[in-house]
């Protein structure tokens, strides 16, 4: 039995209200519902901070007490009644809005969001013009203001059944009567004897072709090739062995080979023709055949050039003519460093002073290498390089300064001003084949609408097509098609259409220039010398990257000239691998930084910079204008005009803004300082707007004062923009070269969705306002995109009867290219900077490709990156779940599992395939085995889970969530608001890599 002294209380003091002395203790009654889970008070702490007063934010009722803790003696206290009551009118008041503007993170993202809608705008802006009109109509006379055309089809390491397509396609481009020479040029840099023997072949059955019949010789060619085409047009790498030694099957080989061809011809219009007269052409057929069937890997004399011409019998019968082109290539020293310059180890040959076009040839035929220790100086003789490139340009540079040379030999003049006139180069890829309406299309193009040559025209580009490979299963876009299908469109209203590496076609004018001409050397000579000029063979395809194509387009937009864009599928290719297209993503990104530093850092690049400027003043403009916090004007401030100028003018105006926001909505009625915030912004908004269209103005008018100079003959030396829309080309040539400067923002975007989920992230976002945001960005966005391409659609169905539109699956793909390449696009940078090291120090030559390494670790990149994304969303999601009680109120981190989820679906496709596209286990293979064995092999599980993913089921349903999702989360906004900044940043950014 004890004692219990009820009188009694102990003081713990683990923890109190707060420290002796004043103290104001405030009670705040709350919904239960909200804070209530199961029993306890959610994310509620002993001594953790509150936000400070008005309380009715927050509390359904709220009182205080106040009095000085733990002391006898009670002074007066602020905000305290006699009765120990805080006055009511501190604790309650007007709400004010909650707002984002303290958070660092928010202001972060809205610069990249800003950052992003300015590479939009760098990108679509150039939609705004009206594109260049062409003669609408093929005519013959259009050609008799051209000295040539000519189609060239390189080739390294292609198969003589690839090669063989190509050359089909070239001899059916021909236009139908043409009125100057036609030119098919096969280049070998391999100088395989096959490949020779495949084209001696070829041209014996173009010879054997007979000239009897109603059209005679030209006709009959021209049908038989026409077939051929459409006989050979689908084949893909399977079906002609590519990368394999094995012969073609036979019936592919009596289609290569033309055999079908003559067989359907003698049966329909070809039937009355005496057997006879085709017994030569039925010989040629078989002995092409046999050379397809015939395997030689020798490669002969790569030390020489070697060169066959083929011509009709009657010169004047055929504008066609063949020639096979094997530049010299001659064995290096694998110690010394592959240069553009005579240095030892390189292979060089002399040239008179007095030595013309003519001996260029017979020049070239005397090359010799040069020894350390035995170097020759020039005297009377200037020593040429043999070789400036090793890649594909140095193979074009070679042929277009042979057919130069042959198109300047007395029996090949025409003896009027079509001897001066320029001509047309076109570039046919092994694997892709041109259409026998190629020219008859593209030729007009180079045309005014009076039928004038336009001189302006610096070339065409018609898109890629690969029929075997459908939107619907590309799943790495080796039809590239969001450059042709979407950007070529955009590109083409101001003629800035970027060139490719094939289904080009360039016009070229040379008067009567010399093949060779004075360079500046990159390096200086033995012994610290100065660098000096050097004589090298002249280079219309630029040698200085690997991807001549970019750099020509920057260098034809400099100097003036435009584009056009023909879209039409004029070209069928065969489509190698999808793994190819990530390599040749990879390249094309390290070409465009090379060029990049050398257009941006060397002599020709005044435009260039003034454009990127251009671009930089408006980021700046678009930052200034988020962190202005001020209405007051920049003149005002800087103390050029008075400020009462100012109030004069924005002070009615401001009075009417308040009058009109008052009238129309009792929003601001109780919100005095938003209605203040937005009549600030928009404000703000209206003047950069205005200030926006004065710079324009400003570069109108300077544009035209320029061109009234240039005219006048001053300010020559420099090539200036004439029109608007030549400052919209310069600025697609900027983007196309510098857009690798922004690959970081989808490392922040997903970063930043990854940190609002680990980091427990919450933010608020007005519904409302963040609605109509996204529908009026929403209605700009898929506006100029739909418009763009119904206007192409419509336009080519008027014109050829024909329709290529863009289709939802060429946007999905778009929106996987942006996620997929942002490592490859690190990883080139990286090699660029070396390529740009190697060629601006040792002059090095960088135009071919390095070896197989780049492209195996471009495709391990994706491989592993796609494959993070995707158990980066799992893992968000399981974070999620885990710590669902303890995240923050909002909707930031249920927002970006969602995003992440999003992300990861669209990199599903390219994930699988890469993973699990080379899996071998075939059909049959996996109905023998037994379930035991089929559950305990890997390989049974790659076939599940490829057949489970990569179909088109699979990639219907992936393909059509991206748009559902754009119609749906508007209105999801309503409930998560911060779903709208995701929308917002795709719709942004999400279609800006080229």
């Amino acid at each position: 039995m004890g004692l219990d002294q009820k009188n009694r209380i102990s003081i713990d003091s683990e923890w109190c209200f707060g420290n002796q002395g004043p103290l104001y203790l405030v009670a705040c009654a709350v919904n239960g519902s909200i804070y209530n889970t199961e029993g306890f008070f959610k994310n509620f702490e002993a001594g953790q901070q509150v936000a400070p007063p008005p309380f009715n934010d927050r509390c359904l009722a709220v009182t205080g007490r106040c009095a000085h803790a733990c002391t006898p003696h009670q002074s007066p206290m602020a905000n305290c009644t006699a009765e120990g009551l805080i006055d009511q009118s501190k604790l309650v008041g007007p709400v004010r809005a909650e707002k984002n503007a303290t958070r660092t993170a928010v202001w972060v993202f809205c610069y990249m969001l800003l950052l992003g809608f300015a590479i939009k705008v760098a990108t679509l802006c150039p939609g705004i013009f009206s594109a260049y009109g062409h003669c609408r109509r093929y005519d013959p006379m259009l050609t008799s203001s051209l000295r040539y055309i000519n189609v060239s089809v390189p080739s390294v390491s292609e198969n003589k059944y690839i090669v063989l397509r190509s050359l089909i396609g070239g001899v059916a481009g021909m236009p139908k009567d043409c009125d100057c020479r036609y030119h098919v040029t096969f280049l070998d840099d391999s100088h395989r004897t096959e490949h020779r023997e495949m084209f001696q072949k070829f041209v014996s059955l173009i010879s054997a072709i007979p000239a009897m019949g109603g059209g005679g010789y030209a006709d009959n060619l021209r049908q038989f090739f026409k077939l051929w085409v459409e006989e050979t047009k689908k084949m893909d790498v399977q079906k002609l062995r590519d990368n394999s030694s094995e012969a073609v099957d036979p019936e592919i080989a009596d289609k290569l080979c033309g055999s079908t061809t003559i067989s359907t011809l003698k049966k329909h219009s070809w039937s009355l023709l005496d057997p006879a007269i085709l017994r030569n052409l039925d010989f040629a057929v078989e002995d092409l055949r046999l050379a397809l069937k015939s395997t030689n890997d020798s490669r002969f004399d790569l030390i020489h050039d070697y060169a066959v011409d083929w011509e009709p019998r009657d010169r004047n019968s055929l504008a066609l003519r063949v020639h096979y082109l094997a530049r010299a290539l001659p064995a290096e020293d694998e110690r010394t460093v592959k240069s553009q310059h005579v240095a030892p180890g390189m292979f060089y040959y002399k040239v008179p002073f007095d030595a013309g076009n003519k001996d260029w040839l017979g020049l070239r035929q005397q090359a010799q290498e040069m020894h350390y220790g035995l170097e020759e100086e020039e005297d009377d003789r200037r020593l040429v390089p043999l070789v400036t490139s090793r890649g594909r340009s140095g193979s074009l540079n070679f042929a277009e300064n042979y057919l130069y040379c042959h198109a300047r030999r007395p029996e090949n003049l025409y003896g009027s001003t079509q001897d001066m006139a320029p001509y047309l180069y076109s570039i046919c890829d092994p694997y892709h084949q041109f259409q026998p309406d190629f020219f008859q299309t593209t030729i007009p193009h180079f045309f005014d609408a009076y039928g004038n040559l336009d001189e302006e025209v610096g070339f065409t580009q018609c898109p890629l097509h690969f029929h075997e490979l459908q939107d619907k299963t590309d799943y790495l876009d080796s039809n590239n098609a969001q450059f042709f299908r979407f950007h070529s469109m955009i590109q083409n209203c101001c003629g800035g259409v970027s060139a490719w590496g094939t289904n080009c076609t360039r016009m070229i004018e040379h008067s009567d220039d010399p093949v060779w001409a004075s360079k500046k050397q990159r390096v200086r000579g033995a012994g610290g010398r100065s660098r000096t000029m050097q004589m090298v063979e002249r280079a219309v395809f630029p040698d200085n990257c690997k991807v001549e194509h970019l750099a020509f387009s920057v260098d034809e937009v400099l100097s003036g000239k435009r584009s056009q864009f023909i879209n039409r599928r004029l070209s069928y290719g065969i489509a190698k691998s999808a793994t190819d297209a990530l390599a040749s993503m990879q390249r094309s990104c390290e070409g465009s930084v090379v060029i990049w530093l050398q257009s941006f850092f060397g002599r020709h690049g005044l435009t260039l910079w003034l454009t990127f400027f251009a671009f930089l003043c408006f980021v700046v403009s678009l930052f200034w204008l988020m962190k202005k916090a001020s209405t007051q004007w920049v003149l005002v401030e800087m103390g050029i005009l008075d400020k009462q100028y100012q109030d004069a003018i924005m002070q009615p105006i401001v009075s009417r803004l308040k009058s009109f926001a008052n009238l129309h909505s009792d929003y601001f009625l109780n919100k005095p300082d938003l209605m203040n915030d937005y009549v600030g912004v928009l404000i703000e908004f209206t003047t950069w707007l205005l200030s926006l269209v004065a710079c324009l103005g400003v570069i109108f008018l300077v544009t035209n004062l320029l061109k009234g100079c240039q005219g006048l003959g001053l300010f020559t030396c420099c090539t200036w923009p004439s029109e608007m829309r030549w400052w919209g080309r310069l600025l697609i040539r900027m983007h196309q070269v510098s857009y690798f400067l922004w690959f970081w923002l989808v490392f922040f975007w997903i970063a930043f969705n990854y940190w609002n989920v680990f980091a427990t992230q919450g933010y608020h976002f007005s519904r409302w306002g963040m609605f109509f945001f996204i529908m009026i960005i929403q209605l700009l966005n898929w506006g100029m995109t739909l418009s763009s391409s119904t206007r192409y659609q419509t336009q080519a169905s008027m014109e050829a009867n024909e329709v290529v539109s863009l289709s939802m699956d060429n946007l999905w793909r778009s929106t996987q290219a942006f996620y997929i390449t942002a490592p490859l696009i690190l990883y080139s940078i990286m090699k660029a900077l070396q390529d740009y090291c190697r060629y601006h120090f040792y002059g090095e030559d960088i135009t071919f490709w390095t070896g197989p390494e780049r492209e195996a670790t471009t495709v391990a990149l994706v491989k592993y990156w796609t494959a993070l994304l995707i158990v980066g969303a799992v893992a968000a999601w399981v974070y999620f779940f885990l710590h669902y009680d303890e995240l923050p109120f909002g909707q930031g981190a249920l927002s970006s599992c969602i995003i992440v989820t999003l992300i990861a679906l669209d990199v599903l496709h390219p994930c699988a395939y890469l993973w699990l596209g080379q899996q071998k286990l075939s059909r049959e293979e996996a109905a023998k085995m037994s379930w035991g064995s089929a559950l305990t092999s890997l390989r049974w599980w790659e076939r599940c889970i490829y057949r489970l993913v990569l179909n088109q089921a699979c990639s219907g349903f992936i393909k059509w969530l991206g748009p559902a999702c754009f119609l749906a989360l508007p209105f999801l906004i309503l409930v998560m608001p911060y779903m709208g900044v995701n929308l917002a940043f795709m719709m942004l950014t999400g279609t800006t890599n080229m």
